[in-house]
């Protein structure tokens, strides 16, 4: 679970890792996928693909991980909990996606006229 500011902890070998989406990683993440935040919000929503999954890894921990380390640390937590980390993280980066989202929008009531319709 994600800490208030948005931090997922792990642990591999024993020793805690660190994961998290703000400004400058989602940033580093467009730059590097080439596609905006919405644009990798329907890629997750049909299923990321491994280099996707290692490259938002890399992206999300601190300092400059490449991409042979990231994939050490997927490897270190296996691709399913990977794939959980990654959905952690970016919840917390859009809390409205973990279930706090604002109430739909509905169409204004029409007040019913007096008058003839045409």
């Amino acid at each position: 679970m994600a800490t208030p500011n948005g931090v997922v902890t792990f642990e591999v070998d024993g020793e805690a890792h660190t994961l998290r989406y703000g400004i400058n990683e989602l940033c580093r993440l467009e730059d590097r996928l080439q596609m905006d935040v919405t644009g990798l919000a329907a890629k997750m929503a049909a299923g990321l693909n491994m280099r996707t999954l290692r490259t938002m890894f890399a992206c999300g921990m601190p300092g400059d991980v490449t991409d042979d380390d990231a994939g050490a640390f997927i490897d270190g937590v296996g691709l399913q909990r990977a794939g959980e980390l990654v959905g952690e993280a970016m919840q917390a980066a859009f809390p409205s996606a973990e279930g706090k989202a604002q109430k739909p929008v509905r169409p204004a009531k029409v007040a019913a006229g007096t008058g003839s319709t045409s």
